[in-house]
Formats: C-alpha cells, structure tokens, sequence
C-alpha cells in the first residue's frame, strides 16, 4: 500500500514543462500515468488517493499543475492565485501561455464564488492567447452574461462555435441566449430558443456516439493506435455527454416553468428562422473572442 501511495504522489509532483500548453500536451501527460492523474479522463473506474501539495511562490509548471489539480479535487488555490497579482500586467518573463492558463483556472474559480466582475476581467485578459479554444469562450460567455454585457455573452457564444477552431460542443447555449431573450423582455424569442433547444438536444442525444470520435482525446488516442483506451475514452465521453444533454433539458424545463410562473405565454409559433444568428461580418482568426450580438432591451 505504501509504494501505490507514493507511486500516485509522484503523479502530483512531476510536471512536465509543456503540459498546460495544448491539449496534445495533456493527451500525452495523461497517457503517459495511464490516466491516474485527476486532470486526466478516469477511464480506469478504480479509486485512488493523491496527497495534493499546494502550489507555493512562483508561477511554474509544477505549481501550475498542482492548482488545476487542487481545483479539481476541491482544494481551491485562490490564495496562491491571488498572490501572483494575476490582473496586473504579464512580467515580462513570464511565459504568456503558462500566464494564460494561470488567469483561466483564475478565471474559473472566481466565476464559481460568484464574482463575476473579476472573473470577466480574468477572461478578458486572454482572449487572444486563449481565442482557439471553445470551452473557454463557452465559460466567458457566462462571465458576461452575469455581468450584464448580453451583446458580448451572445457573441462568445458565436465565438465558441466558429469555424475556424475545433469544434466543442456547447450544450448550455440554448438556455443560455433564452436567458438573455427573457432578461431583455423578448419573451417570444426566449420560449422559441427553449423549443429550439430542445430539438437541437434531442438530436445531439441521438447522435451521441458520433460526436464522441470527434473529441480531441479521441483523435488523439486512434492515432497513437492506443487499442481499448480509445474505446474506454469513447465510453467515458459518451456517459459524460449524456449527463450533459440531460442537465441542459433540465435547465430548459425550469427557465420554461418560471416564465409561465409569471403568466408569459408564447404568442408567435416556433420556428427555425426565429433562432438563427447571423453574423454579417469575416471569420478571421484575429476577431475570435471580440464578437458581440447587437440585441435591444425591450424592458420598460
């Protein structure tokens, strides 16, 4: 019992350099412990403890690792976090990905204490390191929105799903843009991106195992030629996907529920023009992330 333990406390401990620099680098990290890492997939099914070693002084790989670690495992880093005066200006010796990171898993942890203010200005500092990587622009969407800048939650939203970066799929953005419809009084438009939602998940649902070779870990594994770990990865997305698309028909159902709580009812038939965004302008790479959706509050 002795060695397991110290064998998954070395896992804590070693960082390699590049690991927070793509998801590549992750993929191989991972593999590289078999996936017995909490910033790994738990495609194993089996327990195991990890002594987690708070990161302390300097923004480095391994303290870096060790944060994401402690965040997945509920130990938060704030404290460390805050004392890198993370929204002041980057050192000029700071590497800027690893700086990125740090204010994203920053970002991330304010958002879930609910100070939003900060948690946006955390996102908004990476926008352009960060710009290719959907599940960033999906939780900066949020950032916003509680923010109260609908225009630019609307347009991470359009951000997260460009075409010019790999797709993420963004399974809260139906009750997201229905939440900005109903707090600008659009009330229409909300109840139809909730039936338009709902269509959309329920085609998700069905086409679930597609969506799952096309996560990134996925592609990865089958093309190391990595046998059942790729299938085991496939399994675990797939269940992970499944909870998702549930909780956001949840979501759908209560936001539903409570505007008709407050005697809203639809008055326009649900149609698929209704919820189309259009975005007139170029897709380059240098606009991802500075997108905003022009919508006029209708409340009085």
């Amino acid at each position: 019992m002795l060695s397991s333990l110290i064998g998954l406390l070395v896992l804590v401990q070693e960082a390699p350099a590049p690991w927070y620099q793509s998801t590549t680098e992750l993929f191989e990290f991972c593999a590289s412990k078999d996936f017995k890492h909490p910033l790994c997939p738990a495609i194993g099914g089996e327990s195991y403890v990890v002594e987690i070693r708070r990161p302390r002084g300097y923004l480095t790989a391994e303290n870096l690792l060790r944060a994401w670690t402690g965040y997945q495992m509920k130990e938060s880093p704030l404290k460390w976090l805050e004392s890198l005066n993370l929204l002041e200006q980057k050192p000029v010796k700071e590497q800027e990905r690893i700086w990125a990171d740090a204010l994203y898993l920053y970002g991330k942890i304010l958002f879930d204490q609910r100070r939003f203010q900060e948690s946006e200005q955390a996102f908004d500092k990476i926008v352009k390191v960060m710009k290719t990587r959907g599940l960033y622009h999906q939780e900066r969407a949020w950032a916003l929105y509680f923010t109260g800048k609908w225009d630019r939650s609307l347009g991470a939203m359009v951000s997260a799903e460009n075409k010019l970066i790999y797709p993420v799929p963004y399974f809260e953005k139906f009750f997201l843009r229905a939440l900005v419809e109903r707090d600008t009084c659009r009330w229409d438009d909300a109840f139809s991106s909730i039936a338009w939602g709902r269509k959309k998940l329920k085609e998700m649902k069905e086409t679930v195992s597609l969506s799952v070779t096309q996560h990134p870990w996925v592609v990865l594994c089958q093309r190391q030629n990595m046998g059942k770990t790729c299938d085991a990865l496939k399994d675990y997305y797939s269940q992970y996907y499944l909870r998702q698309i549930d909780h956001a028909f949840y979501d759908l159902d209560l936001l539903e529920l409570e505007m008709k709580d407050r005697g809203l009812r639809q008055q326009k038939e649900f149609t698929e023009a209704q919820v189309t965004w259009r975005y007139s302008g170029e897709n380059w790479k240098d606009e991802l992330g500075f997108f905003a959706v022009p919508l006029k509050n209708l409340c009085g």
